[in-house]
Protein backbone atom coordinates (compact mmCIF):
# COMPACT_ATOMS: atom_id res chain seq x y z
CA UNK A 1 0.00 0.00 0.00
CA UNK A 2 1.22 3.69 -0.96
CA UNK A 3 -1.35 5.88 1.09
CA UNK A 4 -0.34 9.02 1.86
CA UNK A 5 -0.21 9.98 5.31
CA UNK A 6 -3.30 12.32 6.21
CA UNK A 7 -2.31 15.83 6.35
CA UNK A 8 -3.80 17.50 9.33
CA UNK A 9 -6.51 20.15 7.40
CA UNK A 10 -4.57 22.96 9.80
CA UNK A 11 -1.73 22.60 7.95
CA UNK A 12 -3.37 21.99 4.39
CA UNK A 13 -2.11 25.36 3.01
CA UNK A 14 1.41 24.93 3.97
CA UNK A 15 1.66 21.55 1.81
CA UNK A 16 0.12 22.86 -1.11
CA UNK A 17 2.38 25.92 -0.90
CA UNK A 18 5.43 23.96 -0.13
CA UNK A 19 4.82 21.59 -3.37
CA UNK A 20 4.52 25.02 -5.62
CA UNK A 21 7.36 26.35 -4.23
CA UNK A 22 9.14 22.72 -4.88
CA UNK A 23 7.63 21.91 -8.32
CA UNK A 24 7.50 25.38 -9.98
CA UNK A 25 9.28 28.15 -8.20
CA UNK A 26 8.37 31.07 -9.57
CA UNK A 27 4.85 30.31 -9.07
CA UNK A 28 5.61 29.63 -5.42
CA UNK A 29 7.57 33.07 -5.39
CA UNK A 30 3.95 34.58 -6.40
CA UNK A 31 2.55 32.71 -3.58
CA UNK A 32 4.74 33.74 -0.65
CA UNK A 33 3.45 37.53 -1.35
CA UNK A 34 0.06 36.76 -1.00
CA UNK A 35 -1.44 38.00 2.24
CA UNK A 36 -3.26 34.84 3.36
CA UNK A 37 -3.50 31.01 1.55
CA UNK A 38 -6.34 29.10 3.09
CA UNK A 39 -8.12 25.86 2.29
CA UNK A 40 -11.70 25.19 3.22
CA UNK A 41 -12.83 21.68 2.27
CA UNK A 42 -12.84 21.49 -2.01
CA UNK A 43 -11.59 25.73 -2.24
CA UNK A 44 -7.94 27.19 -1.98
CA UNK A 45 -8.27 30.57 -1.39
CA UNK A 46 -5.15 33.09 -2.26
CA UNK A 47 -5.57 36.57 -0.73
CA UNK A 48 -3.62 39.57 -2.24
CA UNK A 49 -3.70 43.04 -0.03
CA UNK A 50 -4.48 45.93 -2.24
CA UNK A 51 -1.45 46.93 -2.42
CA UNK A 52 0.05 43.50 -4.25
CA UNK A 53 -2.88 44.39 -7.20
CA UNK A 54 -0.03 43.17 -9.56
CA UNK A 55 0.64 40.13 -7.62
CA UNK A 56 -1.85 38.89 -8.40
CA UNK A 57 -2.54 39.46 -11.70
CA UNK A 58 0.60 37.51 -12.24
CA UNK A 59 -1.30 35.20 -10.37
CA UNK A 60 -4.31 35.53 -12.09
CA UNK A 61 -2.60 35.13 -15.77
CA UNK A 62 -0.51 32.33 -17.52
CA UNK A 63 -2.80 29.03 -16.63
CA UNK A 64 -1.43 29.60 -12.42
CA UNK A 65 -4.67 28.55 -10.98
CA UNK A 66 -4.55 25.24 -13.07
CA UNK A 67 -1.22 24.77 -12.01
CA UNK A 68 -2.00 25.48 -8.49
CA UNK A 69 -5.37 23.63 -8.82
CA UNK A 70 -3.35 20.23 -10.42
CA UNK A 71 -0.46 20.23 -7.60
CA UNK A 72 -3.19 20.90 -4.45
CA UNK A 73 -5.60 18.16 -5.96
CA UNK A 74 -2.67 15.57 -5.80
CA UNK A 75 -1.30 16.95 -2.45
CA UNK A 76 -4.31 16.88 -0.43
CA UNK A 77 -5.61 13.56 -2.42
CA UNK A 78 -8.93 15.56 -3.65
CA UNK A 79 -10.22 17.83 -6.11
CA UNK A 80 -9.12 21.52 -5.04
CA UNK A 81 -10.75 24.74 -7.28
CA UNK A 82 -7.68 28.00 -7.09
CA UNK A 83 -9.90 31.14 -6.30
CA UNK A 84 -8.08 34.41 -5.86
CA UNK A 85 -8.99 38.05 -3.81
CA UNK A 86 -7.49 41.16 -3.09
CA UNK A 87 -8.59 44.15 -0.66
CA UNK A 88 -7.64 45.60 2.88
CA UNK A 89 -4.12 46.80 3.29
CA UNK A 90 -0.64 45.27 3.40
CA UNK A 91 0.22 45.13 7.60
CA UNK A 92 3.70 45.69 6.75
CA UNK A 93 3.22 48.47 4.68
CA UNK A 94 4.76 51.94 6.20
CA UNK A 95 0.92 53.13 5.56
CA UNK A 96 -0.20 50.36 7.83
CA UNK A 97 2.45 51.11 10.34
CA UNK A 98 2.04 55.38 10.01
CA UNK A 99 -1.89 54.48 10.96
CA UNK A 100 -1.28 52.09 13.63
CA UNK A 101 1.26 55.35 15.15
CA UNK A 102 -2.60 57.58 15.19
CA UNK A 103 -0.91 59.40 11.73
CA UNK A 104 -3.03 60.82 9.45
CA UNK A 105 -2.51 60.95 5.51
CA UNK A 106 -3.77 64.20 4.09
CA UNK A 107 -3.86 65.33 0.76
Amino acid sequence: MNEQPQIPEALEHVAVLLAVERERPMLGAILDRAESISVRGGELLVRFSSVNGGIRRAFDGHENHRTVEEIASRVLGRHVQVTSESGGIELDSPWARLRELGFEMKP
